[in-house]
């Protein structure tokens, strides 16, 4: 079954990682989200710097983390929600605050 909705939205968050100057993934979960790892890939196709951050902290992996996401990713905050915050800031622009 084709559900043309989809397909336009996956085209439109695929143009929305070619057109940004950075990434800045939400790897929260169990898993890291399926659509998100596909925007993470894309954006190291590209050579986008990738900022990967978790809020909710679990025991598992790496940093908590699945390791081919973690090192994916060029830098990634983990411990605590005022780093999220502080790395932010020192590593994206204001705009996407």
């Amino acid at each position: 079954m084709f559900l043309p909705y989809l397909a336009a939205l996956v085209k439109d968050c695929l143009a929305q990682v070619r057109d940004a100057d950075q990434l800045l993934a939400c790897l929260d979960g169990p898993d890291v989200d399926s659509g998100t790892c596909v925007e993470i890939g894309y954006a190291i196709a590209l050579g986008k710097p990738i900022l990967g951050y978790r809020t909710d902290f679990r025991g598992s992996e790496i940093e908590g983390v699945n390791a081919m996401v973690r090192y994916g990713c060029t830098d990634y905050i983990w411990r605590t929600r005022s780093k999220v915050d502080r790395g932010i800031g020192g590593h994206f622009s204001d705009e996407i605050i």
